[in-house]
Protein backbone atom coordinates (compact mmCIF):
# COMPACT_ATOMS: atom_id res chain seq x y z
CA UNK A 1 0.00 0.00 0.00
CA UNK A 2 1.16 3.66 -0.25
CA UNK A 3 1.04 6.26 2.26
CA UNK A 4 1.76 10.08 2.10
CA UNK A 5 3.92 11.27 4.97
CA UNK A 6 6.37 14.04 5.80
CA UNK A 7 9.56 13.49 4.66
CA UNK A 8 12.38 12.20 7.36
CA UNK A 9 16.23 12.45 8.24
CA UNK A 10 16.15 8.77 7.19
CA UNK A 11 14.78 9.84 3.86
CA UNK A 12 17.63 11.74 2.41
CA UNK A 13 19.71 8.80 0.33
CA UNK A 14 16.31 7.85 -1.85
CA UNK A 15 15.91 11.77 -2.18
CA UNK A 16 19.16 12.12 -3.81
CA UNK A 17 18.56 9.24 -5.90
CA UNK A 18 15.23 10.71 -6.99
CA UNK A 19 16.89 13.77 -7.68
CA UNK A 20 19.21 12.62 -9.95
CA UNK A 21 16.99 10.56 -11.77
CA UNK A 22 15.06 13.74 -13.49
CA UNK A 23 15.77 14.30 -17.70
CA UNK A 24 17.47 17.43 -18.55
CA UNK A 25 16.82 19.08 -14.88
CA UNK A 26 13.90 21.35 -14.79
CA UNK A 27 12.85 20.92 -11.82
CA UNK A 28 14.42 24.10 -9.42
CA UNK A 29 13.42 23.24 -6.44
CA UNK A 30 14.83 19.90 -6.07
CA UNK A 31 18.11 20.18 -6.96
CA UNK A 32 20.65 17.15 -7.30
CA UNK A 33 22.80 18.00 -4.38
CA UNK A 34 23.56 16.09 -1.31
CA UNK A 35 24.29 19.15 0.95
CA UNK A 36 20.89 21.03 -0.55
CA UNK A 37 18.62 17.97 -0.32
CA UNK A 38 19.70 17.49 3.51
CA UNK A 39 19.17 20.68 4.10
CA UNK A 40 15.68 20.61 2.55
CA UNK A 41 14.53 18.15 4.79
CA UNK A 42 16.04 20.05 7.96
CA UNK A 43 13.78 22.90 7.46
CA UNK A 44 10.73 20.68 6.66
CA UNK A 45 10.82 18.93 9.41
CA UNK A 46 11.67 21.88 11.37
CA UNK A 47 8.63 23.42 9.66
CA UNK A 48 6.27 20.36 10.36
CA UNK A 49 7.34 20.63 14.33
CA UNK A 50 6.75 24.52 14.71
CA UNK A 51 3.36 25.86 16.21
CA UNK A 52 2.02 28.64 13.56
CA UNK A 53 -1.03 30.69 13.71
CA UNK A 54 -0.05 32.58 9.94
CA UNK A 55 1.63 31.81 7.15
CA UNK A 56 5.81 32.23 6.33
CA UNK A 57 8.08 31.17 4.04
CA UNK A 58 7.77 27.51 5.66
CA UNK A 59 8.48 24.67 3.36
CA UNK A 60 6.87 20.97 4.15
CA UNK A 61 8.21 18.57 1.93
CA UNK A 62 6.31 15.07 1.51
CA UNK A 63 6.90 11.37 0.53
CA UNK A 64 5.18 8.32 -1.24
CA UNK A 65 6.35 5.10 0.33
CA UNK A 66 5.30 1.94 -0.38
CA UNK A 67 4.43 0.20 3.20
CA UNK A 68 5.23 -3.16 2.03
CA UNK A 69 9.26 -2.33 1.20
CA UNK A 70 9.67 0.77 3.04
CA UNK A 71 10.78 2.42 -0.27
CA UNK A 72 10.35 6.28 -0.86
CA UNK A 73 9.15 6.49 -4.42
CA UNK A 74 7.93 10.28 -5.24
CA UNK A 75 8.05 13.90 -3.70
CA UNK A 76 5.96 16.76 -3.46
CA UNK A 77 6.45 19.84 -1.63
CA UNK A 78 4.34 23.18 -0.56
CA UNK A 79 5.90 26.49 0.08
CA UNK A 80 4.02 28.82 2.14
CA UNK A 81 4.81 32.05 1.25
CA UNK A 82 6.98 32.83 -1.66
CA UNK A 83 8.74 35.97 -3.04
CA UNK A 84 9.62 37.07 0.60
CA UNK A 85 12.93 35.70 1.80
CA UNK A 86 13.85 34.90 -2.12
CA UNK A 87 12.28 36.78 -4.83
CA UNK A 88 9.97 34.51 -7.07
CA UNK A 89 10.51 35.96 -10.64
CA UNK A 90 8.41 34.69 -13.72
CA UNK A 91 7.82 36.55 -17.33
CA UNK A 92 4.42 37.95 -17.32
CA UNK A 93 3.43 38.15 -20.98
CA UNK A 94 1.35 40.68 -21.84
CA UNK A 95 0.18 42.78 -25.10
CA UNK A 96 1.06 46.29 -26.25
CA UNK A 97 -0.24 48.28 -29.31
CA UNK A 98 1.57 50.41 -31.74
CA UNK A 99 -0.43 52.71 -34.07
CA UNK A 100 0.86 54.76 -36.72
CA UNK A 101 -2.48 57.13 -38.30
CA UNK A 102 0.27 58.23 -40.69
CA UNK A 103 1.05 54.84 -42.16
CA UNK A 104 -2.47 53.61 -41.13
CA UNK A 105 -0.64 50.62 -39.03
CA UNK A 106 -1.72 49.04 -36.02
CA UNK A 107 0.41 46.63 -34.57
CA UNK A 108 0.22 44.23 -31.27
CA UNK A 109 2.42 42.72 -30.06
CA UNK A 110 3.54 40.20 -26.95
CA UNK A 111 5.91 41.55 -24.41
CA UNK A 112 7.62 39.50 -21.70
CA UNK A 113 7.61 41.63 -18.16
CA UNK A 114 10.34 40.37 -15.13
CA UNK A 115 8.04 40.34 -12.28
CA UNK A 116 7.67 39.12 -9.08
CA UNK A 117 4.07 38.91 -8.85
CA UNK A 118 3.64 35.88 -6.88
CA UNK A 119 5.31 37.46 -4.09
CA UNK A 120 3.01 36.11 -0.49
CA UNK A 121 1.30 33.12 -2.43
CA UNK A 122 1.93 29.62 -1.72
CA UNK A 123 3.31 27.21 -4.25
CA UNK A 124 2.75 23.25 -5.12
CA UNK A 125 5.90 22.07 -6.47
CA UNK A 126 8.56 19.73 -6.29
CA UNK A 127 6.12 16.91 -7.39
CA UNK A 128 7.81 14.31 -8.71
CA UNK A 129 7.53 10.27 -9.06
CA UNK A 130 10.56 7.49 -9.45
CA UNK A 131 9.78 5.72 -12.91
CA UNK A 132 9.06 2.34 -11.15
CA UNK A 133 6.45 4.13 -9.25
CA UNK A 134 4.55 5.57 -12.08
CA UNK A 135 1.56 3.28 -11.01
CA UNK A 136 -1.93 4.40 -11.85
CA UNK A 137 -3.10 6.78 -9.36
CA UNK A 138 0.18 7.56 -7.36
CA UNK A 139 0.35 11.01 -8.85
CA UNK A 140 -3.21 11.72 -8.34
CA UNK A 141 -2.64 10.73 -4.78
CA UNK A 142 1.01 12.75 -4.33
CA UNK A 143 -0.49 15.68 -5.70
CA UNK A 144 -4.08 15.68 -3.99
CA UNK A 145 -2.89 14.53 -0.55
CA UNK A 146 -1.23 18.19 -0.58
CA UNK A 147 -4.35 19.86 -1.19
CA UNK A 148 -5.40 17.72 2.27
CA UNK A 149 -3.07 19.04 4.40
CA UNK A 150 -3.53 22.77 3.36
CA UNK A 151 -7.62 22.38 3.91
CA UNK A 152 -6.25 20.82 7.64
CA UNK A 153 -4.13 23.51 8.31
CA UNK A 154 -5.68 26.41 7.11
CA UNK A 155 -3.69 28.84 9.75
CA UNK A 156 -0.54 27.80 7.80
CA UNK A 157 -1.02 28.56 3.94
CA UNK A 158 -2.52 32.19 2.41
CA UNK A 159 -5.72 32.53 -0.02
CA UNK A 160 -4.02 32.26 -3.30
CA UNK A 161 -1.76 29.18 -4.52
CA UNK A 162 0.85 29.06 -7.45
CA UNK A 163 2.29 26.03 -9.54
CA UNK A 164 5.50 26.45 -11.84
CA UNK A 165 5.21 23.56 -14.47
CA UNK A 166 8.41 22.85 -16.28
CA UNK A 167 8.89 23.97 -19.85
CA UNK A 168 9.11 22.35 -22.94
CA UNK A 169 13.05 20.71 -23.71
CA UNK A 170 13.67 18.42 -26.91
CA UNK A 171 14.99 15.02 -26.71
CA UNK A 172 18.39 16.19 -25.78
CA UNK A 173 17.33 18.02 -22.59
CA UNK A 174 17.79 21.68 -24.93
CA UNK A 175 15.48 24.47 -23.71
CA UNK A 176 14.70 26.84 -26.72
CA UNK A 177 13.43 29.46 -24.90
CA UNK A 178 16.65 29.84 -22.75
CA UNK A 179 19.23 29.32 -26.38
CA UNK A 180 17.51 32.37 -27.73
CA UNK A 181 16.72 34.43 -24.31
CA UNK A 182 18.89 33.62 -21.21
CA UNK A 183 21.65 32.10 -22.19
CA UNK A 184 22.85 35.84 -23.99
CA UNK A 185 22.74 37.23 -20.05
CA UNK A 186 24.18 34.25 -17.95
CA UNK A 187 26.24 32.82 -20.26
CA UNK A 188 25.75 29.44 -18.66
CA UNK A 189 23.34 26.32 -19.98
CA UNK A 190 19.94 25.95 -18.82
CA UNK A 191 21.18 23.38 -16.04
CA UNK A 192 23.69 25.25 -14.71
CA UNK A 193 21.52 28.01 -14.19
CA UNK A 194 18.61 26.14 -12.73
CA UNK A 195 21.04 24.85 -10.03
CA UNK A 196 22.21 27.95 -9.09
CA UNK A 197 19.08 29.62 -8.84
CA UNK A 198 17.68 26.42 -6.48
CA UNK A 199 20.86 27.03 -4.13
CA UNK A 200 21.25 30.85 -4.25
CA UNK A 201 18.92 33.93 -3.75
CA UNK A 202 18.02 34.50 -6.54
CA UNK A 203 20.33 37.69 -6.89
CA UNK A 204 21.80 36.86 -9.54
CA UNK A 205 18.81 36.77 -11.99
CA UNK A 206 17.84 40.48 -10.99
CA UNK A 207 21.69 41.31 -11.58
CA UNK A 208 21.87 39.79 -15.04
CA UNK A 209 18.41 39.13 -17.01
CA UNK A 210 17.35 42.73 -18.79
CA UNK A 211 15.70 45.09 -17.04
CA UNK A 212 13.39 45.81 -20.13
CA UNK A 213 10.18 44.41 -21.64
CA UNK A 214 11.52 41.83 -24.57
CA UNK A 215 9.84 41.70 -27.39
CA UNK A 216 8.60 38.22 -28.47
CA UNK A 217 8.49 38.84 -31.43
CA UNK A 218 12.51 39.02 -31.47
CA UNK A 219 13.06 36.00 -30.28
CA UNK A 220 13.50 33.19 -33.13
CA UNK A 221 10.41 30.78 -33.72
CA UNK A 222 11.31 28.03 -31.87
CA UNK A 223 11.73 30.27 -28.86
CA UNK A 224 7.79 31.69 -29.22
CA UNK A 225 6.50 28.49 -30.04
CA UNK A 226 7.43 26.77 -26.62
CA UNK A 227 6.15 29.84 -24.38
CA UNK A 228 3.73 28.54 -21.89
CA UNK A 229 4.61 24.86 -22.95
CA UNK A 230 5.44 22.20 -20.46
CA UNK A 231 7.51 19.44 -20.52
CA UNK A 232 5.94 15.90 -22.12
CA UNK A 233 6.20 14.58 -18.59
CA UNK A 234 4.68 17.54 -17.17
CA UNK A 235 1.83 17.32 -19.15
CA UNK A 236 -0.28 14.84 -16.45
CA UNK A 237 0.50 17.19 -13.58
CA UNK A 238 -0.62 20.28 -15.83
CA UNK A 239 -4.17 18.07 -16.16
CA UNK A 240 -4.75 17.50 -12.89
CA UNK A 241 -3.63 20.82 -11.94
CA UNK A 242 -6.55 22.40 -14.48
CA UNK A 243 -9.27 20.11 -13.55
CA UNK A 244 -8.47 21.36 -9.37
CA UNK A 245 -9.36 24.91 -10.58
CA UNK A 246 -5.63 25.97 -11.33
CA UNK A 247 -5.76 28.54 -14.30
CA UNK A 248 -2.78 29.83 -16.55
CA UNK A 249 -2.86 33.66 -15.99
CA UNK A 250 0.00 34.59 -19.12
CA UNK A 251 3.26 34.10 -16.47
CA UNK A 252 5.73 32.00 -17.62
CA UNK A 253 9.24 30.62 -15.57
CA UNK A 254 12.41 32.90 -16.56
CA UNK A 255 14.47 29.79 -17.46
CA UNK A 256 12.66 27.59 -19.79
CA UNK A 257 9.38 29.48 -20.50
CA UNK A 258 6.93 26.81 -18.55
CA UNK A 259 3.41 27.73 -17.30
CA UNK A 260 2.72 29.08 -13.92
CA UNK A 261 -0.84 28.65 -12.47
CA UNK A 262 -2.91 29.80 -9.88
CA UNK A 263 -5.86 29.31 -7.74
CA UNK A 264 -7.90 30.45 -4.75
CA UNK A 265 -7.08 28.27 -2.12
CA UNK A 266 -10.50 27.57 -1.13
CA UNK A 267 -11.53 27.30 -4.85
CA UNK A 268 -9.28 24.20 -5.25
CA UNK A 269 -11.44 20.96 -5.49
CA UNK A 270 -9.73 18.77 -3.12
CA UNK A 271 -10.23 21.67 -0.26
CA UNK A 272 -13.42 22.60 -1.48
CA UNK A 273 -15.16 19.10 -1.80
CA UNK A 274 -13.24 17.18 1.22
CA UNK A 275 -15.43 16.37 4.46
CA UNK A 276 -13.64 15.00 8.04
CA UNK A 277 -15.90 12.27 9.05
CA UNK A 278 -15.64 10.79 12.29
CA UNK A 279 -14.59 6.63 11.50
CA UNK A 280 -17.57 4.97 12.61
CA UNK A 281 -16.98 1.01 11.33
CA UNK A 282 -13.52 -0.70 10.21
CA UNK A 283 -14.42 -3.62 7.52
CA UNK A 284 -12.49 -5.98 5.63
CA UNK A 285 -11.22 -4.29 2.37
CA UNK A 286 -12.38 -7.66 -0.10
CA UNK A 287 -15.44 -6.84 1.11
CA UNK A 288 -15.40 -3.18 0.27
CA UNK A 289 -14.05 -3.81 -3.08
CA UNK A 290 -16.77 -5.84 -3.66
CA UNK A 291 -19.56 -3.90 -2.63
CA UNK A 292 -21.43 -1.02 -4.78
CA UNK A 293 -21.69 0.95 -1.99
CA UNK A 294 -17.90 2.43 -1.58
CA UNK A 295 -16.39 4.50 -3.44
CA UNK A 296 -12.32 4.98 -3.44
CA UNK A 297 -11.29 8.34 -1.61
CA UNK A 298 -8.09 9.73 -0.65
CA UNK A 299 -8.12 10.19 3.03
CA UNK A 300 -5.89 11.66 5.64
CA UNK A 301 -5.03 11.98 9.24
CA UNK A 302 -2.97 13.53 12.18
CA UNK A 303 -1.89 17.08 12.51
CA UNK A 304 1.57 18.82 11.03
CA UNK A 305 4.48 16.21 11.71
CA UNK A 306 1.77 13.10 12.05
CA UNK A 307 0.01 14.25 8.84
CA UNK A 308 -0.45 10.47 6.70
CA UNK A 309 -2.62 9.93 3.53
CA UNK A 310 -3.48 7.10 1.14
CA UNK A 311 -6.03 5.76 -1.19
CA UNK A 312 -8.83 3.35 -0.20
CA UNK A 313 -13.01 2.38 -0.38
CA UNK A 314 -15.13 4.15 1.95
CA UNK A 315 -18.52 4.62 2.80
CA UNK A 316 -20.91 7.32 5.30
CA UNK A 317 -23.40 6.10 6.99
CA UNK A 318 -27.04 7.80 7.64
CA UNK A 319 -25.35 9.61 10.34
CA UNK A 320 -22.17 11.35 8.54
CA UNK A 321 -19.95 8.79 9.32
CA UNK A 322 -17.34 6.83 7.66
CA UNK A 323 -17.02 3.50 7.63
CA UNK A 324 -12.96 2.10 6.47
CA UNK A 325 -10.83 -0.53 5.21
CA UNK A 326 -8.60 -2.55 7.61
CA UNK A 327 -6.21 -2.09 5.22
CA UNK A 328 -6.88 1.99 5.49
CA UNK A 329 -6.84 1.63 8.92
CA UNK A 330 -3.68 0.12 9.58
CA UNK A 331 -1.80 2.62 6.69
CA UNK A 332 -2.95 5.35 8.30
CA UNK A 333 -3.00 4.13 11.93
CA UNK A 334 -6.37 5.38 13.05
CA UNK A 335 -9.04 3.12 15.05
CA UNK A 336 -12.81 3.46 15.51
CA UNK A 337 -13.74 7.33 16.81
CA UNK A 338 -10.53 9.10 14.67
CA UNK A 339 -11.26 11.81 12.56
CA UNK A 340 -10.46 11.85 9.18
CA UNK A 341 -10.54 14.13 5.96
CA UNK A 342 -11.71 13.03 2.60
CA UNK A 343 -12.01 13.54 -0.14
CA UNK A 344 -13.14 11.38 -4.00
CA UNK A 345 -10.13 10.04 -5.51
CA UNK A 346 -11.64 11.49 -8.66
CA UNK A 347 -14.70 12.98 -9.91
CA UNK A 348 -17.45 10.49 -10.72
CA UNK A 349 -18.65 10.07 -14.29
Amino acid sequence: MFIIRPIREDDLDRLVELAASIEGGGMTTLPADRDVLAEKIRVSTENFAKEITQPGPETYLLVLEDTETGRVGGTAAIFARIGIDKAFYTYSLTKTTHVSVELGHHNTHDVLHLVNDYIGFAEVGSLYLAPDFRQPGNGRLLARARYLLMGQHPERFPDEVVAEMRGWQDKNGISPFWEALGRRFFNMTFQEADHFSAVSNNQFIADLMPKFPVYVDLLPEEARKVIGVTHKDTVPALKLLEWEGFHYRRHVDIFDAGPCLQAQLKNIRAIKDAKVSRVAGIVKAGSAEADGTFSLDIISTGQAAAFRATTGFTRLNDSGEIIITDSVAKALEVGEGDRLRHVAFKEAK
